[in-house]
């Protein structure tokens, strides 16, 4: 029912910044040399935030005149303090997402949002909520473009054209011809144009498509302090780190459990994290393990024993990440990060789906549960896999 639920509130959320984003437009031709001030909202989980950096690098390239503004979660502030190239406003206190916020933090949400009225040529909305899509038509913007376009559009071809082979084969694809140089006639024709069966990160970049900007495929990238490193270097070596090959456990979810969902459907049990780091120091590499604070008392004290990093501090969190040769963990938010800031990584998958999810580049791997059930999942199987990505260990080196 839940599922349901998060279901329809996207698709409605979706439909209806399609049409905000068409009224706004109107059929427009886009000058990009009229666009100076540049709003990019992103208010959401931590690596939905890190899976749309490279959207942002893009629209700093391609508008390198205009001034970019970036409008993220208050809880991601601290991550991105050391970028210098565009400004960030804080939107909301998300913990699941926009679709979780009470009436008071809505009405809040849209006070925000109406400060942003007359200050924006361009808004890239790409995952708004209530706020940001029914007061984009009165916020005196000259385009919009947003994520429920894209989503749209692949509702649409999927309505259409059941089987795209045969749709392309029968020369209903071919038909489509771009006649326009509009907003809504770029809408319609990128409707036939986009692919649907590819990675989260590519739907996201398919925004840019109705800005005349080519969407190249890049790995996301998080700019840490070098000081912020040297400590976190300085840190691990009182705690018995003398250089030797390290790996990043991380046995939690990241956040804490979502309303009317259960988080450990896609976690691997915490008792075979401890066994994979005992096997994994037996054979001289050394393991430490990452913690939110908000994870239960329960994975906190089957941890007791072991090296732990609990912190909320995200810029504290990639400093140690980038220190790493190998970081292991779930389909969540820190393993975006952790390949974000250069480790190497090994994400475990259970009932998701690790083609759509999984972090771009070629340093990233993951492996797959039997019959997705991550209890299933042997340690054998993932101390093999993560021997394979391990630099070796010399004695002594």
């Amino acid at each position: 029912m839940f599922l349901f639920k998060n279901q329809l509130y996207l698709n409605l959320i979706a439909l209806i910044s399609f049409l905000a984003s068409l009224l706004i437009n109107r059929n427009r031709r886009f000058h990009p040399t009229g666009v100076k001030r540049i709003l990019i909202v992103r208010p959401d989980r931590l690596g939905d935030l890190i899976v749309s950096l490279p959207v942002v690098d893009l629209i700093i390239e391609y508008f390198p005149k205009a001034e970019v503004t970036l409008a993220i979660s208050s809880r991601w502030l601290s991550l991105l303090t050391d970028e210098w190239r565009y400004k960030l406003i804080t939107y909301g206190s998300y913990e699941h997402g926009p679709r979780t916020l009470s009436l008071q933090q809505m009405k809040s949400c849209f006070h925000k949002v109406w400060q942003w009225r007359g200050k924006y040529d361009l808004i890239l909305d790409l995952r708004g909520d209530l706020a940001t899509v029914f007061l984009s038509p009165f916020l005196k913007l000259k385009y919009r473009v947003d994520w429920g376009t894209v989503r749209c559009e692949e509702k649409m071809k999927r309505w259409f054209f059941r089987n795209r082979e045969k749709s392309l084969a029968s020369g209903e694809g071919a038909s489509i011809e771009k006649k326009g140089e509009g907003f809504f006639e770029k809408f319609r024709y990128y409707s036939y144009t986009l692919h649907w069966d590819k990675p989260y990160a590519d739907t996201i970049l398919g925004t840019l498509r109705y800005l005349d900007v080519q969407p190249v495929k890049r790995a996301p990238h998080v700019y840490i302090n070098e000081l912020r490193v040297s400590q976190a270097r300085e840190s691990l070596i009182t705690q018995g780190w003398n250089g030797q090959p390290f790996v990043w456990l991380h046995p939690g979810s990241g956040t804490v459990a979502r309303p009317g969902s259960s988080p450990h459907e896609k976690l691997w049990p915490v008792n075979y994290f401890i066994r994979l780091a005992a096997s994994l120091c037996d054979r001289g590499y050394m393991t430490f393990f990452l913690l939110d604070p908000s994870e239960g008392t329960d994975l906190k004290m089957a941890l007791q024993n072991e090296k732990t990093l609990c912190t909320n501090d995200l810029a504290t969190v990639a400093a140690y990440l980038c220190l790493g040769d190998l970081f292991i963990g779930h389909d969540t938010g820190t393993t975006h990060l952790a390949a974000a800031v250069g480790c190497p990584t090994f994400s475990l998958f259970g009932p998701t789906n690790p083609y759509y999810f999984v972090p771009r580049g070629k340093t990233h791997h993951f492996i797959i549960a039997p019959n997705k059930q991550m209890s299933r999942l042997q340690v054998e199987s993932v101390l093999k896999k993560a021997l394979e990505i391990l630099p070796p260990f010399k004695e002594g080196a």
